[in-house]
């Protein structure tokens, strides 16, 4: 989890310029935190906002890991579409919104 952790936070540094490459980074460690370390069950978007369905997994992070994996859900899709600039974050086991992220103020849970 620190490797994955220390990887996150190096392809954060370099969030400002958005290529190809760093997008496709952004996807694979996304991909990662579904698939492997089901942290995330899914991301989608039903209307106008990408919606993060997040797992008990995510609960037990810290909360400065948690900020760092939305910020990367959020830098992912916001390069995608500068329309997505919130992500809002779901609990999937009560379906219930339990927050959002939107710089500049940040992550915000409830």
């Amino acid at each position: 989890m620190k490797k994955l952790f220390l990887y996150v936070f190096l392809i954060l540094m370099v969030c400002g310029q958005a290529f190809a490459d760093d997008q496709a980074k952004r996807k694979a460690l996304i991909d990662k935190m579904i698939n492997t370390y089901h942290i995330v069950e899914k991301i989608e978007i039903p209307g106008s906002l990408p919606r993060v369905w997040v797992t008990p997994q995510f609960h037990r992070l810290t909360f400065s890991d948690k900020k760092t994996f939305i910020h990367l859900i959020y830098s992912y899709y916001y390069t995608k579409n500068p329309k997505y600039d919130m992500v809002r974050i779901f609990d999937n086991m009560t379906g219930k919104e339990i927050g959002g992220y939107m710089p500049p103020f940040g992550l915000d849970l409830k």
